[in-house]
């Protein structure tokens, strides 16, 4: 219960939110099993195009950052003070 309101404090604070909250995620699997399950049945929902395209896109617009898948690895990083291509590479 307590690091979940820590989540929010940080989040509500706007201080710390990201780290916070991947710290979170990193910790407790079943929170990461939930994710991969809702992110398929959006997925199957809406369709590809749309998790991957157009939902970073909106979210951009409303003022958050965004990535973009464009290959593998590569992905398109757009945030309201700049916009930049990156290589990601992640390891499990």
């Amino acid at each position: 219960m307590l690091p979940e309101v820590l989540v929010l404090f940080a989040c509500a604070s706007n201080h710390g939110c990201s780290e916070v909250s991947s710290q979170y995620f990193r910790e407790h699997p079943e929170v990461q099993h939930q994710v991969g399950i809702d992110a398929r049945r959006l997925s199957n929902f809406v369709g590809k195009t749309t998790v991957n395209v157009f939902a970073p896109v909106a979210f951009f617009l409303s003022g958050g950052t965004s990535n973009i898948k464009l290959h593998e690895s590569f992905y398109l990083q757009l945030n309201k003070n700049q916009g930049m291509v990156m290589l990601k590479k992640e390891f499990k």
